[in-house]
């Protein structure tokens, strides 16, 4: 709770924005420098208010959060008058402290139950897409299927690859896909990708094709990566690696 009020006086703070400075006429346009440098501040106060509070927020009526800062700052530098006395506020936000609390425990309770559900899902499809024709296991468990073997150089550390993909869900449905924005994805290996990337590119030679399927551990595991990929969700890549690239002939570029 305490960080919670801290949070709030941090705030008000930062919006603090020039009082008796005039107001912007009736179409809202920002005739002087006072009136931009508020207006400014208090953009900053809707991108720091998002990042403090997050979920407060859709609890709270925004015009009246604005009138809380105007009149706790002519409170402060006009002696203004309040419309709530501490003990109010305080009643206020420690109910409102608690309705967020609970719609949090709900959130994580609804998002185990998910994952619970997900992971379920995810073992059973692994467990008998392990036993189709031509699909190859290793041992961290990511399975694949060779549509075209390469010819060419196979990913060593600091190499830059050029690859092409298309991600699915196991249900069919296209997440990403560099064919569809016709633009190789090139990055220098191992790179900064989930882990089942890293694994199936160390196994491919320049001009292969694969089908790999990455068990939740190998992908987004149980955090998943909404609003597009459920927690604990197997993903399917259609991968072709374009190209392999050696260090050496980057740093001799």
């Amino acid at each position: 709770m305490a960080r919670f009020w801290q949070g709030l006086l941090l705030t008000a703070a930062l919006t603090a924005a020039p009082v008796g400075a005039g107001e912007a006429d009736a179409t809202g346009a920002l005739q002087t420098d006072a009136q931009k440098s508020g207006y400014a501040m208090g953009l900053l106060l809707s991108q720091q208010s998002q990042q403090m509070f997050g979920p407060v927020l859709k609890n709270v009526d925004l015009n009246a959060l604005g009138q809380g800062v105007a009149d706790g700052l002519n409170k402060s530098l006009n002696d203004g008058a309040l419309k709530m006395d501490e003990a109010a506020i305080k009643a206020v936000l420690q109910k409102l402290n608690d309705q967020v609390q609970e719609e949090i425990k709900k959130e994580v309770e609804t998002m185990q139950k998910q994952v619970a559900e997900n992971a379920v899902v995810a073992e059973k499809f692994m467990a008998e897409n392990k036993s189709k024709p031509g699909i190859k296991t290793t041992e961290t468990g990511l399975q694949y299927l060779v549509v075209k073997e390469g010819d060419g150089a196979t990913p060593q550390e600091g190499d830059t690859v050029s690859v092409h993909y298309v991600g699915k869900l196991t249900d069919g449905k296209e997440f990403d896909s560099s064919v569809a924005r016709d633009e190789p994805f090139d990055f220098e290996y191992p790179g900064p990708v989930i882990e089942g990337w890293n694994e199936i590119l160390g196994l491919m030679k320049a001009g292969g094709k694969v089908t790999a399927f990455l068990p939740p551990a190998l992908a987004y595991g149980d955090r998943g990566a909404p609003p597009v990929i459920p927690p604990a969700s197997v993903l399917v890549f259609d991968i072709e690696l374009l190209k392999v690239t050696p260090k050496a002939a980057e740093a001799g570029k």
